[in-house]
């Protein structure tokens, strides 16, 4: 385990900006077993609400229950008690596209969707295991909707060449969501991590429409996006940046906007003509970071637009599980101050489109 870390941390350290890797959390996890085929018999009703790919790779699973095989690996992933993971392919534009999907043991109708949208080298497996993600959805009845990335890579950049279209995959996705699950379609937000915060930044520029709002924690926008952002809708926007971020800049980084141009941009981008607050929160933790919080007001609709600094923070995902010393000091500083996926959902949840 410390040689693997060792290997992600140098690694870390060498690529490009927006890049970060994730230690998958836990041992592979036997699911076996009696209790595992009751849990497979109690989502059978209210899981036949799903329709097209979701419900046969959900029926996929509920197999592997039954026969006691070992479905996925990581703490958090699957093991959640009140939900049921799954993977789905899913055709797009050409290439076959990998979803992983957590959802509620008893889906509700109209409930919400969060597209997840992992680090630069991650997966959807070392997304969900950093994030502790899967528990919203037993908590809260929200669908977690995690795709991967090809070669663990999203194109966020409008002005590099690539022959990989993820806002049209992305678009699939969603349309797959609606199809085929008990979802609402105005209900439906999306959070990523690094290379994953810049794609989902660029989604809301170029969709709007499709989502309620977006969270990016420690990524930014390419100076091509910035540019060329028009939403043509206000965007709830949500940031969390670390300031002694060494992977994506604080301040003045290359090639992309700083943590402070980015939220000026979006609360413009979102009508925000009022005041902006900027407000200190209560140092709890003893972690050597603190939290300041910057708010835009009078922004047209719900367009709201919030930037969460971690002084003293790094290149990582507040609140996460710990890296090795070597690791932390490639990617820098983990706050627990707050925790990002909880701070994620209580500004999405709310929102609707």
């Amino acid at each position: 385990m410390t040689r693997r870390l060792t290997v992600f941390a140098l690694c870390a350290l060498l690529c490009a900006c927006g890049s970060d890797v994730g230690d998958r959390v836990g041992e592979a996890v036997d699911r076996g077993g009696e209790g595992v085929a009751n849990g497979a018999d109690r989502l059978g009703d209210a899981a036949t609400q799903l329709t097209g790919r979701l419900a046969e790779a959900r029926d996929r699973a509920l197999e592997g229950l039954d026969r006691g095989v070992t479905r996925t690996r990581g703490q958090y992933l699957d093991p959640v008690p009140g939900t049921l993971s799954y993977e789905v392919t899913l055709p797009s534009h050409g290439l076959d596209r990998t979803v992983r999907i957590i959802q509620p043991e008893a889906p509700v109708a109209s409930a919400p969707v969060l597209v997840v949208l992992h680090y630069s080298g991650g997966t959807n497996e070392n997304m969900a295991n950093l994030t502790r993600i899967g528990r919203l959805a037993a908590d809260h009845g929200v669908w977690i909707v995690l795709p991967d990335g090809i070669g663990g890579q999203w194109n966020d950049d409008p002005a590099a060449p690539s022959s990989v279209d993820d806002i049209a995959f992305l678009d699939d996705v969603i349309a797959m969501m609606i199809a085929d699950a008990p979802i609402d379609p105005s209900r439906i937000t999306m959070a990523g991590m690094s290379n994953g915060g810049f794609m989902a930044a660029r989604y809301a520029c170029e969709r709007a429409e499709s989502i309620a709002g977006f969270a990016s924690v420690v990524g930014s926008m390419r100076n091509a996006l910035a540019q060329a952002c028009q939403p043509t809708v206000p965007v709830p926007t949500l940031l969390v940046r670390g300031t002694s971020d060494l992977i994506v800049l604080y301040a003045r980084p290359p090639g992309m906007l700083s943590a402070q141009d980015m939220f000026e941009l979006w609360a413009g981008l979102n009508g925000c003509t009022g005041d902006v607050t900027v407000e200190s929160l209560p140092d709890t933790v003893d972690d050597n970071t603190q939290v300041e919080l910057q708010r835009a007001d009078g922004c047209v609709g719900a367009g709201d637009t919030r930037l969460y600094a971690v002084i003293g923070g790094g290149h990582a995902w507040p609140d996460i599980d710990p890296y090795t010393s070597i690791t932390t000091l490639a990617l820098g500083r983990i706050s627990r101050e707050f925790a990002a996926t909880d701070l994620i959902w209580s500004f999405l949840e709310p929102l609707s489109r």
